[in-house]
């Protein structure tokens, strides 16, 4: 009976930090914006770490119509200059923006209270005696990494933002599993307002 409840203890520790949830926690649009149909975007992950930066990028591209990342299209792309980053995006035709950072990774934790296993069988027999002997199986902490991720749409010939969200992702696997997770919780959104199809 002790084992038993060490497995169950166990498989309840691994169900809960493996399983990773992404929720859309805020979003804004603008009134005016009825639809996105952007010719040419720029999908740029916003990190110093360049390795980073190109997996997101190149990951979040494929899933947008006319998406095309950053570090490929501009290279040279203005950090600094919001102006020159503007001329550099509309010089190579770009009407749209989709950017995504990281803004916060937090460390979390949950206590799971243990429970107590009653060494019997379902007679009162078996139940009377060993009863009285009674197997703790002890509370245990579960650590959780909540990762949020902002992402914004731009229309660049406009130079105004047209939407914005944040999501929480809790215990991401991967970058892969992050943006996958993220793409899909603004997709649904959007889809939801009817900014795309």
């Amino acid at each position: 009976m002790y084992r038993i409840g060490r497995f169950v203890v166990l498989a309840s520790a691994l169900a809960c930090a493996s399983g990773s949830k992404t929720h859309l926690t805020d979003s804004w649009r603008e009134p005016s914006t009825t639809q996105l149909a952007f010719k040419r975007t720029l999908v740029v992950y916003m990190s110093p770490n360049a390795a980073a930066r190109h997996e997101v990028e190149d990951r979040l591209a494929s899933r947008i119509p006319n998406g095309v990342p950053a570090y490929r299209a501009i290279p040279d792309l203005s950090h600094t200059d919001p102006a020159q980053a503007r001329q550099q995006l509309q010089g190579q035709g770009f009407d749209g923006v989709v950017a995504m950072r990281v803004v916060a990774v937090e460390q979390t934790g949950d206590y799971v209270p243990g429970s107590n296993w009653y060494a019997s069988k379902r007679g009162f027999d078996a139940f009377w005696g060993p009863s009285w002997v009674v197997v703790e199986d002890p509370g245990y902490r579960v650590d959780n990494r909540v990762v949020t991720v902002e992402t914004r749409i731009f229309s660049i010939p406009e130079n105004r933002l047209v939407w914005a969200g944040r999501t929480q992702t809790e215990n991401p696997k991967s970058v892969d599993k992050l943006v996958e997770s993220t793409a899909d919780a603004v997709g649904s959104q959007l889809r939801e307002q009817g900014l795309i199809r």
